[in-house]
């Protein structure tokens, strides 16, 4: 049988089909955006491969949306088809692509988990590993596996800065930031155009509040990343990000209208309703708006992408962003009916993310709203209890943060200083440093 790149196994017939499920595997990690075309070649070369259908069930479940889940399940369904005649690590993918798609999200992270015990060069495993204990919130898990497998890479084994940025986005998480700092650098060495290790060096610059470095870094870096997938438009946020702390709201409008949500470009073009875009956008405005900029109907286009997937539970740091959404826009109703079917689900006890909507997103989508209606005490009636859970969302902590800044925004506003000054002391226990001097703080 043929092999991957790194030596793992490919059950297949032809030679073509594993080269090209190679190429797309670093494509995938490297975070390209001729990931598809890769897949779509491979699979053409060999329709009924167990491992190519299994990688593109993982790869539709790992866009976050009801709306593929049906095409999820066709990959499924052909991958366990031969899934009997393949090796044992393949049919593991399977397996954990199977309870992921029926909500066993914690079961089909220890199966990867499995894989990457018995085969910790299996990049594929590792990203989509990662991906989905990020999802959960569960970023000290994550990680606790990249420390067991970093030491079985090297500089030899094609994907290494790929890995060395997975493992330097797990330790900022971890707010270690002078270790992911280093990784990142040494990754970034070895391919200066590596989107994923760009991220992890632009968090920690956000975090220890380096901001005029953090500006000047990724513009310069910015078009190195051309041919990357939608995080080329999440790092420009992260560039914005920076600005904001500057006041460069002109600017920030610009980059938001060319670089984070242009309808035109091929990626926005190809998938209007990506979560993390839909992130991305709606965030950004929010902090914008609280800054006193007019952001236009900016928010309007946005209503108009997630009406479709109001009871769209795939995500529930997504959901409270729709509900960020929604309330800006006045859509109060919409807002009301999208927070509905968030409790409704949260009574799903099949579903692994039920409860996560319960303890964290269904908090954060009342307060969004609250905040809006200018309800600030229900906004801190809200959240507070929900702080420590707010994890259970997913996210980083630089994404998470808005929701720490729209209770901030309220406690200023009632004057309750004492609890204001509190918050501000638990934004920097997650790592924030000096987070009253950040401007996003100060009322």
């Amino acid at each position: 049988m043929p092999a991957d790149n790194r030596g793992l196994t490919i059950t297949t017939e032809s030679t073509r089909a594993a080269v090209l499920l190679s190429e797309t595997i670093d494509a995938f990690a490297a975070r390209q955006a001729n990931t598809g075309g890769l897949l779509q070649s491979a699979l053409e070369e060999d329709p009924n491969g167990c491992f190519a259908n299994a990688v593109l069930g993982w790869m539709l479940h790992g866009a976050r949306t009801t709306a593929l889940t049906e095409q999820a399940l066709s990959a499924l369904n052909a991958a366990k088809i031969t899934a009997p005649k393949a090796t044992r690590r393949e049919q593991q993918y399977v397996e954990a692509l199977e309870y992921a798609l029926h909500g066993q999200l914690i079961m089909a992270a220890k199966v990867l988990e499995a894989v990457v015990d018995e085969h910790p060069t299996d990049l594929a495993a590792i990203v989509f590993l990662q991906s989905e204990l990020f999802w959960l919130g569960e970023m000290v898990w994550s990680e606790r596996v990249s420390a067991k497998f970093i030491d079985h890479w090297n500089e030899s084994i094609p994907g290494f800065p790929a890995l060395l940025a997975i493992r330097a986005f797990d330790l900022e998480e971890n707010n270690r930031f002078d270790q992911a700092e280093n990784t990142a650098k040494r990754a970034l060495a070895l391919n200066p155009a590596d989107v994923w290790s760009a991220h992890a060096l632009a968090h920690v610059m956000l975090m220890q509040n380096r901001i005029d470095e953090g500006i000047e870094w990724m513009a310069s870096k910015a078009p190195l990343w051309a041919d990357a997938n939608q995080m080329q438009y999440h790092l420009a946020w992260h560039e914005c990000l920076f600005l904001i702390e500057r006041r460069q709201h002109e600017q920030i409008l610009s980059i938001y209208d060319e670089r984070i949500r242009n309808r035109q470009h091929h990626l926005c073009a190809a998938m209007p309703d990506l979560y993390i875009d839909l992130q991305n956008a709606s965030s950004l405005l929010w902090r914008l708006s609280q800054a006193g900029v007019d952001v236009g109907n900016r928010w309007q286009p946005l209503v108009d992408v997630i009406h479709p997937r109001m009871d769209d539970m795939s995500n529930p740091f997504t959901s409270a962003h729709f509900a960020l959404i929604l309330a800006a826009n006045e859509s109060y109703s919409d807002c009301e009916s999208l927070i509905q079917s968030m409790e409704s689900f949260s009574q799903n006890a099949d579903h692994d993310l039920a409860g996560r909507y319960k303890r964290a997103a269904i908090p954060a989508a009342k307060a969004a709203l609250a905040h809006h209606r200018q309800e600030h005490a229900h906004v801190i009636e809200c959240l507070t209890p929900a702080l420590n859970d707010l994890w259970e969302m997913g996210g980083s902590h630089a994404q998470q943060d808005i929701f720490f800044q729209l209770l901030a925004h309220s406690t200023a506003q009632i004057g309750d200083r004492k609890n204001h000054e509190r918050l501000l002391h638990t934004i920097e226990k997650q790592g924030f440093v000096d987070a009253a001097a950040r401007s996003v703080y100060q009322h």
